[in-house]
């Protein structure tokens, strides 16, 4: 995640707020990369790579939405520095996100989350772990088509969990395993 913290007089000695400003710069940058490459892998023939990207920016930008909720409650105003982002070939993007999200759910979140317990920011804490739990996922499915490229060019179903992020593949659980959620839209 870029390292875009908070400077507004509200956020000073609160290292929570810094953190969610780099979680919502990071989550908002890797769901405009994501919808990039979507598009890119549609192009490529890669139907479930591309459906994947669709619904992991889907997750990117609930995130995003739910670190800034929390940064409002703090009284803090969040904002995003976009990059611009370009197709690649299917293995560096695959590859790319991979390694974006093993970070992000085994060191970055993990950080996040005992910065915010150590302060005391419940609500801090809940935002960040669904996303880390999310990540985990989004790594575990990257994996998977890197594995076996060619079975992802058919197409994917996909369900994201409108509350928290997490993403399934094949069908929509019952309720989602992070939130207790039961309302995921469809990729």
């Amino acid at each position: 995640m870029s390292s875009k913290e908070c400077s507004c007089s509200k956020c000073e000695g609160l290292k929570t707020i810094n953190n969610l400003q780099i979680g919502f710069n990071g989550e908002s940058n890797a769901a405009a990369r994501y919808t990039v490459y979507a598009k890119h892998a549609e192009d490529l023939g890669y139907l479930g790579v591309s459906a994947l990207f669709t619904a992991s920016a889907a997750a990117e930008r609930i995130h995003a939405a739910r670190h800034e909720k929390v940064g409002i409650m703090l009284g803090a105003v969040l904002t995003a520095d976009i990059k611009e982002y370009h197709g690649k070939e299917i293995d560096k993007m695959l590859n790319e996100v991979l390694g974006a999200e093993v970070l992000e759910a085994t060191e970055t979140y993990p950080a996040f989350i005992q910065t915010a317990e150590e302060e005391n920011q419940r609500m801090a804490v809940v935002s960040f772990e669904g996303s880390m739990k999310t990540e985990n996922e989004h790594a575990r499915l990257c994996a998977l088509a890197v594995k076996d490229l060619e079975g992802w060019k058919m197409k994917k179903n996909f369900y994201v969990c409108t509350l928290c992020g997490w993403t399934k593949e094949d069908h929509a659980p019952e309720s989602c395993p992070v939130c207790s959620c039961s309302a995921f839209v469809e990729f």
